[in-house]
């Protein structure tokens, strides 16, 4: 009998627990007992069991799809069994380790739950260690461990290179970046406070106060963190708030503003713009609206009014100032581009999903688009990868009676300096917008257009 590793019953407790609970598979990773579960493990050993536990959960469907095929009864397979299962399944197909090795420690953790099933575990593993290659070549989409319909729409959408890079994203942490918030903590000296802090960072791109932070295992007992000195950002989502952030004295209206990161990043731009810009911030959520609010009051910056309704509907309206300088919807979105970060919904997501999203994309644009100053700006952002949510949308909001009169600004001519300026023409389309695309070394997938409205 083999002796089971620390790393796979460590992620095999985890994936239980998530299911049991109803939780993403991330937040049980970084709760307590996520924490408990790493600990003690050898770094390697750690960084393995995250692997088989993020990596399980992003390619479910496909693990699921080739353990039904030696099941006489996928129904009634008792879902902790499923869950070791999958963690050897996913090691098989993805990982190539050694047949013998993913059996046998597959078997063990079968036995922790259910001993009667050890003989199943061992003949469902066997056949899938011996019939990889012929489930890939009926399934190539199976090798990338995406829904087939994601997988052909992200090649239609970008590249057949774009789809591979996402999805082996997938099976990696992603990276971490950190953004140093004006004037709690100035851009010149914030990698300085951050070393003080122990937490290792490198200064990421041209945008001010962005870093990659190397040991994000500091980040939950940081002060800098628990203050709202400093918030966790991918560096994309930063891009964008830099580009959106008020100048001048500019009234702005920031829709989609969940618990307030963009905000606080939008709001630290606009101190190093030395503006006195206002921004008032919408919701759907009030208890998001809530969490916002507190962040500000934590860390002491001003300038945010907090709004809680449905912009597509009259009633916030009567809420709001009449018009805006300045408009930023960060929609809601499918979030193709942050898979990696939320590899639960892989798996959840249908065309379906897209087409509404799309739909109602188009409409808070058209809700909004009346209440914008004549030369004011339009910004109009999601994490998705996909056209039918980016140009598309653009596209419809263009050519519709809300759109005319406004006219595409080129994200490159949002830049303040020179290096930022060729960086931001790095990630931009012909067309003037940005998007960025997840691999496993870079910033997650957004999408970003700017919009003027032209004087009438």
């Amino acid at each position: 009998m083999a002796q089971l590793s620390s790393a796979r019953k460590s992620a095999y407790n985890v994936l239980c627990h998530a299911h049991e609970r109803n939780a993403y598979v991330r937040e049980v990773l970084n709760s307590p007992f996520g924490t408990q579960q790493l600990q003690g493990l050898q770094e390697s050993d750690a960084a393995f069991a995250r692997k088989l536990a993020l990596g399980c959960e992003a390619a479910k469907g496909t693990l699921d799809e080739i353990i039904d095929n030696y099941v006489a009864k996928p129904s009634k397979l008792d879902t902790s069994v499923r869950e070791a299962l999958r963690i050897s399944a996913y090691e098989l197909l993805y990982l190539e380790k050694p047949a013998h090795v993913a059996v046998s420690q597959g078997v063990e953790l079968v036995r922790l739950h259910t001993k009667s099933a050890a003989g199943l575990a061992n003949a469902v593993l066997r056949k899938i260690a011996q019939n990889r290659e012929t489930f890939f070549e009926s399934n190539p989409e199976a090798k990338y461990g995406l829904p087939s319909w994601i997988f052909k729409r992200i090649i239609e959408d970008c590249t057949e290179e774009r789809a591979k890079a996402l999805s082996e994203s997938l099976l990696n942490e992603p990276p971490i970046y950190v953004a140093a918030l004006e004037p709690c903590i100035p851009a010149v000296s914030a990698q300085a406070q951050f070393e003080a802090e122990g937490l290792h960072t490198v200064p990421c791109g041209e945008i001010p106060g962005a870093f990659l932070i190397q040991n994000p295992e500091r980040i939950s007992t940081c002060k800098l963190f628990k203050d709202n000195y400093a918030v966790v950002s991918d560096y994309a989502a930063q891009t964008v708030a830099y580009i959106a952030a008020p100048k001048h004295s500019e009234q702005m209206l920031e829709v989609g503003s969940g618990r307030g990161t963009k905000s606080l990043l939008m709001m630290s731009h606009a101190n190093r713009f030395a503006s006195e810009a206002h921004i008032c911030a919408v919701d759907i959520h009030d208890h998001k609206a809530n969490i916002a609010s507190e962040r500000f009051e934590l860390n002491g910056m001003t300038g945010v009014s907090w709004y809680t309704g449905d912009i597509c509907q009259e009633e916030v309206w009567q809420e709001l100032p009449d018009a805006f300088d300045r408009i930023l919807v960060d929609a809601p979105c499918t979030g193709t581009g942050t898979l990696r970060r939320h590899p639960e919904i892989v798996w959840s997501l249908t065309p379906n999903d897209v087409d509404s999203c799309a739909a109602l994309q188009v409409k808070m644009l058209k809700s909004v688009a009346k209440h914008l100053n004549s030369s004011g700006s339009l910004i109009y952002s999601t994490c998705s990868i996909l056209r039918q949510e980016n140009e598309d949308v653009i596209d419809a909001f263009l050519n519709s009676e809300e759109g005319k009169g406004f006219v595409i600004d080129p994200i490159s001519e949002r830049a303040s300096s020179e290096p930022l300026r060729q960086e931001l023409q790095s990630v931009s389309t012909p067309e003037g917008y940005m998007r960025t695309y997840p691999s496993k070394t870079s910033c997650d997938g957004h999408f970003c257009a700017v919009l003027t409205k032209q004087p009438q």
